[in-house]
């Protein structure tokens, strides 16, 4: 007769058993890691994108914000803000109303993954802001680069770290 025996089908079992306690622990780490991961990238796409905003003179509310865009990062929030600089403080003002159509300057509010934190900034709270016509990076309190560390909520050891000087250039870590 053809077929397993008891003693096949259990051993079999256990060691399917044995392989998904030593994947899944894993699996679910490997999430947090892609998050974090995903969130660096998309934030140095959007420290580029504010640039870019700068650079074209790309209109909010009607008017080219005279401060240009920046980014504004506080390390007790778990989002930073994208913002058009109407009052061209440097600085993310949410109840500024000077641009054109007396609007607040936010113009997008990104969230971090849950898994995530800001774990360090610097200098804090930070604002990078970018203006045109000649391309300009302001970083408050004198300092020549900002950096932010994002890192899991549950393992600051795991981190990744984002540096924009006052040339412009914005240093995200490679990612394989």
């Amino acid at each position: 007769m053809k077929g397993f025996t008891l003693i096949e089908f259990v051993v079999a079992l256990g060691i399917m058993a044995l392989l998904s306690l030593l994947i899944l622990p894993n699996y679910h780490y490997a999430g947090k890691t892609i998050a974090l991961k995903q969130s660096t990238m998309k934030l140095g796409q959007d420290l580029r994108r504010a640039e870019e905003m700068a650079m074209s003179a790309k209109e909010f509310n009607g008017a080219v914000p005279p401060g240009g865009y920046g980014l504004y990062f506080d390390q007790t929030n778990n989002y930073y803000i994208l913002y058009a600089d109407c009052n061209a403080d440097y600085q993310y003002n949410p109840t500024a109303t000077s641009c054109n159509n007396n609007t607040a300057e936010l113009v997008e509010r990104v969230d971090l993954d849950t898994n995530l934190k800001i774990y360090s900034l610097s200098p804090s709270p930070l604002y990078i802001v970018f203006t045109a016509p000649q391309p300009t990076v302001y970083i408050p309190t004198g300092v020549s680069s900002a950096t932010i560390i994002l890192s899991l909520k549950d393992d600051a050891n795991k981190n990744k770290t984002i540096k924009v000087n006052k040339n412009g250039l914005i240093e995200v870590p490679f990612m394989p």
